[in-house]
């Protein structure tokens, strides 16, 4: 499974927009993901963690660039399904709690997506 995340982040490009929320996504624009590649929530507290799961240089900067994992944790999902699935999260009022859920497309088509969140320390994730 994580294997199959290296093989999906060759490919990409990462855009980082820094900033203090307490969820943010990491915009990332990737060329390929592996059919195979699935991972519901997968939570990345440390950069040792990210070197396991990423061995290209250039993407594993980009991540490390956009996340102080003394305060962020980063949160992976990848599935393949309708071109018209969203991911989206919802933050508890008290932001001690975040919950994402998946909105299915009504499309037939099939699409590799892959999204990549950066959530600070101490606020649960649900999925």
């Amino acid at each position: 499974m994580y294997r199959a995340l290296i093989v999906a982040l060759l490919s990409v490009s990462i855009i980082v927009a820094a900033d203090d929320k307490p969820v943010r996504e990491l915009t990332v624009k990737s060329k390929a993901v592996d059919r195979d590649f699935k991972l519901n929530g997968v939570e990345i507290v440390d950069a040792e963690g990210l070197k396991k799961l990423i061995k290209d240089e250039g993407i594993l900067k980009g991540i490390s660039d956009g996340v102080d994992f003394k305060k962020e944790k980063v949160v992976v999902f990848a599935w393949s399904g309708s071109g018209g699935d969203r991911l989206f999260f919802k933050l508890a009022a008290d932001e001690k709690s975040v919950k994402f859920e998946k909105l299915q497309g009504a499309t037939d088509d099939i699409r590799y997506h892959l999204k990549v969140f950066v959530v600070k320390v101490g606020i649960k994730v649900e999925k």
